[in-house]
């Protein structure tokens, strides 16, 4: 199982509903919509397994917890290659 955290070097802007980061080590800008901030907002609290993310957004949002596995997923390795949030992985 793996553990998903925000990294440090990265700073935050909530407009609206949405949430603007900007990574210190390259200078880039990213967006998240709603649920991405909603997501980002978890990591922010604590560092979170995929299911621990899932079981908390389909409460919040429309989803069933298979396609919010799969997207959410998507969405975290994402992150991940973008140097936003790291992965660790756990025995």
């Amino acid at each position: 199982m793996s553990t998903f955290s925000c990294v440090e070097s990265v700073l935050e802007s909530k407009i609206d509903d949405e949430i603007v980061l900007m990574s210190l080590d390259d200078g880039y800008y990213f967006a998240l919509d709603e649920i991405g901030s909603s997501i980002w907002e978890l990591l922010q609290v604590r560092p979170s397994s995929l299911v621990e993310l899932c079981q908390e957004l389909v409460k919040e949002y429309d989803i069933t917890e298979v396609q919010c596995q799969s997207e959410t997923h998507i969405f975290l390795q994402d992150l991940v290659e973008q140097g936003l949030i790291k992965e660790t992985i756990l025995d």
